[in-house]
């Protein structure tokens, strides 16, 4: 390696095993090639010279946002993540316009945070979308640490029920009482609580889609892969409906059906559900199933694998969890469940063989 000793302003910093040379001085830093590269020197004497500084103003949250969406990191994202990344991105622009991420400080972010701490999964988005950006940042040379690094995420406060929680088999029956078979809000009730997906691309699943093996899935939020065979409930519904279309969730007039069409339909055979146990003088049953979510199937999936005692990794098989930590979050309580039942039963039955 060349020699570095004597140059003023030189500095270096390491981030993620690598290292990074920059000239610094007060008007910011600026990214160097390595010192043995041979356009080194001419760089480092321009930037000394003040040729290349980046004027502080360009460093922008606009500027840094608009690079970050010509990334190779951005354009590798899932069409689910965007969506859900871009939300952040647009609060980023219009809440601090014309601001310079790099002066930005970790009790900066924690207030951020805080002041949405209302609506929970937005403001853990804005910590873990920042630290992208600010990851970004670094790689352009405009800063050399990630102040979003070290900000914990808000937790669910303790007593909190869960939003999306697992189904019953009370709800379940009452759903389908209230769906007509062939409709697309059973059809994709169906498809869900038989193949786990999530609802976006569970209503884009084809006929052709099922071959021997099972269901040919490509997961859009995370581009997994997955072979998924049928349960033989779902099997046996879809070989009773009609396949007058591409897709197998189809509407009454339009074919393939919308996301929000999809979500509506649920909402009202819901509504029906909940009628009909109100009619039937059940206000506890009606008011689980009103808390009931089409995200909750999922959950659900995973409720009854793990309850009945189905190891994690044939879990995920289905689900498409990639972390374990997630699965949890999935199957915790079933698991819980099922291994203090396992566990009290053992108990019984030592305590059976010490009174004999």
């Amino acid at each position: 390696m060349k020699t570095t000793q004597g140059l003023p302003y030189l500095t270096k910093k390491k981030s993620r095993g690598r290292t990074y040379w920059y000239f610094r001085r007060a008007e910011g830093y600026i990214r160097l090639p390595d010192p043995d590269a041979p356009d080194f020197l001419a760089k480092y004497d321009a930037a000394k010279r003040g040729v290349s500084l980046v004027p502080t103003t360009a460093r922008t949250w606009q500027t840094l946002i608009a690079s970050y969406r010509q990334s190779p990191a951005w354009k590798d994202l899932a069409p689910r993540t965007k969506r859900d990344y871009e939300k952040v991105l647009e609060w980023a622009i219009a809440t601090m316009p014309g601001k310079d991420p790099s002066r930005m400080m970790q009790p900066h972010i924690v207030m951020a945070r805080d002041a949405n701490q209302h609506r929970r999964r937005f403001a853990n988005y804005i910590v873990q979308v920042l630290g992208i950006l600010f990851a970004h940042a670094i790689e352009k040379g405009w800063m050399t640490h990630n102040p979003a690094k070290g900000v914990k995420l808000l937790r669910k406060p303790r007593g909190e029920a869960e939003v999306h929680g697992p189904w019953a088999a009370d709800v379940i029956a009452a759903y389908r009482a209230a769906a007509p078979i062939g409709s697309s809000e059973r059809t994709a009730f169906e498809l869900s609580l038989g193949l786990s997906q999530r609802i976006g691309d569970t209503i884009k699943l084809r006929w052709d889609q099922w071959g021997p093996d099972g269901f040919e899935i490509q997961q859009s939020k995370t581009g997994t892969a997955l072979t998924i065979p049928p349960t033989d409930t779902l099997a046996a519904y879809l070989n009773q409906i009609e396949r007058g279309t591409a897709t197998i969730v189809t509407g009454a007039r339009v074919g393939a059906m919308t996301y929000s069409g999809v979500c509506s339909r649920f909402v009202i055979a819901r509504a029906a559900a909940v009628q009909a146990a109100l009619d039937a003088g059940d206000e506890r049953l009606a008011a689980r199933i009103k808390a009931s979510t089409q995200h909750g199937l999922r959950y659900t999936v995973a409720h009854q694998m793990a309850e009945a005692g189905i190891p994690d990794n044939e879990i995920s098989a289905v689900t498409g969890h990639k972390t374990l930590a997630m699965l949890r979050k999935y199957a915790g309580a079933a698991r819980q469940k099922a291994h203090a039942k396992a566990g009290q039963s053992k108990r019984n039955e030592s305590e059976k063989g010490t009174d004999e």
